[in-house]
């Protein structure tokens, strides 16, 4: 709310690290995912945000970016060679990674979520495939668990229920 960065480092991926941020004039919450600028030297972020639109019709899968851009560093980012980032906007998924719900001991790992897990993980590849593109950084941290919405839910079954996205 006052702008503050905190806590970045529970937040550092292997190439950069995601932040909840809000428009302060909608109220509306996002992602800002802050990447290495030194992996947007062959391709662009540009061009990488233009691939991406080969995945609208799969958005259930995938988070698209609403807008990208370059970021100069400031106070709270972790070191880097970098003297700026690249910011990629996205819709902000409610939920945890796939690594931190199998390392929860509270998380309910039954048969049938190691099977929806796994489904939309192979729709996804398979998607990307179709589409000539690949994932090249995909791991139980890049996963994202969400819950169903419980005002979205018809049945108690539906607001316990979790799945991939």
């Amino acid at each position: 709310d006052d702008g503050r960065v905190l806590s970045v480092a529970q937040r550092l991926g292997y190439k950069g690290f995601v932040l909840k941020v809000r428009d302060p004039e909608t109220t509306l919450e996002y992602a800002a995912k802050f990447c290495v600028a030194s992996d947007y030297v062959v391709r662009t972020e540009r061009e990488e945000a233009q691939l991406a639109s080969k995945l609208q019709r799969a958005e259930g899968l995938f988070v698209l970016p609403k807008s990208v851009g370059r970021v100069a560093r400031f106070a709270g980012m972790p070191s880097s060679p970098d003297t700026h980032y690249v910011c990629f906007l996205t819709a902000w998924v409610e939920g945890e990674t796939l690594e931190q719900f199998l390392v929860d001991p509270k998380s309910s790992i039954t048969p049938e979520f190691v099977c929806t897990v796994a489904n939309e993980i192979l729709r996804g590849v398979h998607f990307l495939a179709a589409q000539g593109l690949k994932h090249d950084d995909l791991h139980a941290g890049n996963v994202m668990i969400s819950k169903i919405d419980p005002d979205l839910a018809l049945t108690d079954a539906e607001r316990q229920r979790q799945v991939a996205g």
